[in-house]
């Protein structure tokens, strides 16, 4: 049996709407220019095992949409419905709203189906009530001179399977694609849209926002997805994407999170003293944290700030680790070395990059 919103003990006309549209996945695809890549991901939509599918492109109305009419010829069975959206708001809440879908799913261009993306994940959710997305792993290919670090990150992304692991590395990175995952609409008006803001990372809030409310998600251990990378996707160009605004966005939901759930009582340290960690440090005080200093493997004086050695730190269960390194290899052997002394992840220590 699919998940009954809890929006439908309240809204009578959007419950109505959702049963008549009942398993429909509303694919909502923003774009602003066609390629050869945005017809291999339309065709990819239309090959899909499920059929239950409407897709919404989405363009403002600068746009001659006899380019996009002419490629749909192609796909003449497709649900497709062409809407226009204003400057100044985000196009992904233009498209939830007129979504008729009880999922909804985000494209673009430079992603690529597999056949069965579809059909797995809806059955996914049916054996997963409780759970609002569910997700899978993205092929990452590229033939560009800088894709290593993007490499790396999905190879690392990937690795992330379980919901509880989602939860320990959200403060890291993404834990998940967000193209990569079919959502419950409703869980839109129950924990919050995207963004209007054109200089936040919109998937970065949404999901630390939605992660941080207990939103559950599901990973299967599938690729479902091909990334195709090109020198215009969104994520290389967009100044929002910029390392220091995906470090304040983060930094603002974990400060939330910690001010929600850390006993004021605890005395908060970061450790290591670099410059970034000194800088991350100052953000999340104008967060509004109370922090009492550093933690070093050795002691060393850093001026108009408290220095605590680990030994030190280890021996007084008052204090609350925030390990925001950048490097993967010292975050494992930190939390290694913590648990080891008995400490808990999200209870006595958290991890950050």
């Amino acid at each position: 049996m699919l998940y009954l919103p809890f929006l439908c003990k309240k809204n009578i006309a959007y419950c109505t709407q959702l049963m008549e549209n009942k398993g429909l996945i509303s694919i909502i695809y923003p774009f602003s220019n066609m390629s050869s890549q945005m017809s291999d991901s339309v065709f990819s939509i239309a090959n899909q095992d499920y059929k239950n599918i409407e897709v919404l492109f989405l363009h403002t109305s600068e746009y001659d949409f006899s380019l996009l009419n002419k490629m749909l010829t192609k796909f003449p069975h497709l649900n497709v419905r062409q809407l226009e959206y204003e400057k100044g708001i985000n196009p992904l809440n233009f498209g939830i709203q007129h979504a008729k879908g009880e999922f909804v799913v985000f494209l673009a261009p430079e992603f690529i189906l597999h056949p069965s993306r579809f059909k797995e994940q809806i059955e996914g959710l049916e054996l997963n009530t409780n759970t609002q997305i569910i997700t899978s792993k993205v092929d990452y290919q590229s033939n560009l001179e800088d894709s290593l670090k993007y490499k790396l990150f999905y190879d690392w992304q990937n690795e992330i399977i379980t919901y509880e692991e989602h939860l320990h590395h959200r403060f890291i990175e993404l834990p998940f694609s967000l193209r990569a995952s079919l959502i419950r609409k409703d869980v839109f008006e129950e924990h919050g849209f995207f963004t209007n803001n054109p200089e936040v990372p919109e998937d970065y809030d949404l999901i630390l926002k939605w992660l941080n409310n207990g939103v559950k998600v599901l990973k299967l251990d599938k690729y479902h997805t091909t990334l195709l990378d090109s020198k215009t996707r969104t994520r290389r160009n967009h100044r929002k994407y910029l390392q220091q605004n995906i470090d304040m966005v983060v930094l603002q939901h974990m400060a939330e999170w910690i001010s929600e759930n850390i006993d004021r009582k605890r005395k908060l340290v970061v450790f290591g003293s670099s410059v970034r960690e000194r800088n991350k440090y100052v953000v999340l005080k104008q967060f509004g944290l109370q922090l009492e200093g550093f933690v070093q493997l050795k002691h060393i004086e850093i001026i108009n700030h408290q220095s605590y050695t680990l030994e030190e730190v280890l021996k007084d269960k008052r204090f609350y680790i925030l390990v925001l390194n950048n490097l993967k290899g010292i975050r494992r052997q930190m939390r290694f070395v913590l648990e080891e002394e008995g400490l808990e992840i999200y209870k006595d220590f958290i991890l950050g990059s």
